[in-house]
């Protein structure tokens, strides 16, 4: 966690970008962000929307990725299974 404390923002944001590649902008500015599975591609492997929300937001960006998720049936989906 210390390793880019004391680094000026873009170096620090260089660095995290090998960990958490769309992650670091919105932890650097405070906004809450999230991951939701949407859709399925034609290989199988599923394809997601990343929601972003104003600083101090969460409760908006839970709510519209809670209702984004119900409305696409992903709980009801599972993958290919293979023996």
């Amino acid at each position: 966690v210390g390793e880019w404390s004391d680094l000026p923002a873009p170096v620090m944001l260089n660095g995290m970008v090998n960990f958490v590649a769309f992650l670091g902008f919105w932890n650097h500015t405070g906004q809450p962000a999230a991951s939701v599975p949407s859709e399925v591609a034609g290989d199988g492997f599923p394809v997601g929307v990343q929601l972003v929300a104003r600083p101090g937001d969460e409760a908006t960006l839970l709510s519209l990725a809670a209702q984004l998720q119900a409305d696409s049936g992903w709980a009801e989906r599972r993958p290919p299974v293979t023996a």
